[in-house]
């Protein structure tokens, strides 16, 4: 059986709807026990590096396995997966929270948490799938920006909801955050008739400029997505380190941050209502040269981190990644064949992946060095600037083919 998770007939913004939830859950995933380590460290009588391999277990099963979650998502029913995907990736996430508080414990936390990172790949791989499928081409970079924009949004805002939890109720809570909304996505898509998450809704009849969308090699989009990703994601735990390293609180910290998280979400819905209009590609290299600019904008300031200094700048990168988020997935999605949807999904999703396992390395890694202009920073410019050469120069070449194969 060939399957790709899209719906036949009729705009289903519903499903979108669990897409973005699902979206949202799975990054912040990713980010909410970064504030619990030194809790998972005491309660389990264990080192800050080893409780962090609970982190990373999740992230690495996650990273290896979403390009055989494409591969088999391509070839299997959609609805049965992502369902039996949805269940395993709250059970584990029960399991973890109440394995034992001892060393033992951590051992189990481990490997129900790495059991549910395979759990996350199928459903990172499912995302763009059920969004470009629920809806008809012409509206398919809105539906993208909302899934786009929640994922963003979930893998900033997993520590700012995590906190007080653990806070007030232990580190285990944070484990938890995820079961409503995997219940509210699963009543959606288990009320979703089976065989309508079936069948391809064929691409949008006009790309850039008016002309047809051709079959053109997605890897250098997909090698964007990956570095903005990466150079994106320096910013939040940097600003974390540098606002509390200059007396300011996690909770300083956490509202600069939604700052970010607010410019991303906000300009998100207008800019898939822009990309249907317009084309994706000239929003996509738009929203990273914002980045670009705001991540320039960091490294050019001298003097002490204020709160104000801050929140402009991270302003600026969130438009940017508005702009970008959705039109870009929109663009490789509708480059590829039906068929190839879930493969393209996938590739895809690695990189972004990738991308946000990366940067908060370099920020955790350079952020605190006695160098001017700031390193991570610097970093994370030129990964961004990197990006919109390569998208730049991406788009121009394909114009310029595609008007070559018209004359």
């Amino acid at each position: 059986m060939t399957a790709s998770p899209i719906v036949r007939s009729g705009d289903r913004w519903i499903v979108v709807v669990a897409a973005g939830i699902l979206s949202f859950t799975a990054m912040m995933e990713m980010s909410a026990l970064n504030l619990a380590l030194p809790a998972i460290a005491r309660h389990t009588g264990t080192t800050t590096t080893v409780a962090q391999i609970a982190i990373i277990g999740y992230q690495a099963m996650l990273t290896i396995c979403l390009i055989p979650a494409g591969r088999f998502l391509a070839a299997h029913d959609a609805r049965r997966t992502v369902l039996g995907a949805l269940t395993l990736f709250a059970a584990t996430g029960v399991l973890a929270a109440f394995a034992p508080g001892d060393e033992i414990g951590i051992v189990w936390t481990t490997a129900w948490r790495t059991l549910q990172g395979a759990a996350a790949a199928v459903l990172f791989v499912c995302m763009p799938l059920l969004s470009t499928g629920a809806v008809s081409p012409q509206r398919r970079a809105r539906a993208l920006s909302v899934t786009t924009g929640l994922g963003s949004l979930g893998i900033v805002m997993g520590p700012v909801l995590a906190g007080p939890l653990i806070d007030n109720f232990g580190w285990q809570s944070a484990l938890l955050l995820k079961i409503p909304a995997c219940v509210a996505a699963g009543w959606i898509l288990a009320r979703t008739p089976p065989g309508s998450l079936a069948g391809a809704r064929g691409r949008p009849p006009r790309s850039d400029g008016g002309r047809p969308e051709d079959e053109t090699p997605t890897k250098h989009i997909v090698l964007a997505v990956g570095l903005v990703a990466s150079a994106a994601s320096v910013v939040p735990l940097g600003v974390s380190i540098a606002l509390q390293a200059a007396g300011g609180s996690a909770t300083d910290a956490a509202m600069v941050i939604i700052v970010q998280a607010a410019a991303m979400a906000a300009v998100g819905l207008v800019a898939g209502m822009l990309a249907d209009r317009i084309g994706p590609s000239r929003l996509v290299v738009i929203g990273v040269a914002a980045v670009t600019v705001g991540l320039v904008a960091m490294v050019l300031h001298r003097g002490d981190w204020s709160i104000g200094e801050l929140a402009w700048r991270l302003a600026l990168v969130g438009v940017g990644m508005g702009l970008y988020g959705g039109p870009a997935q929109a663009w490789v999605m509708s480059s590829v064949a039906p068929a190839r949807a879930a493969i393209a999904a996938s590739h895809m999703q690695l990189a972004r992946t990738t991308g946000f396992i990366v940067g908060p390395l370099v920020a955790a890694s350079l952020w605190t060095a006695p160098v001017v202009p700031n390193p991570a920073l610097t970093v994370a410019a030129a990964v961004a600037a990197c990006a919109a050469i390569l998208l730049a120069h991406h788009r121009t070449h394909h114009r310029t083919t595609s008007r070559e194969d018209t004359r």
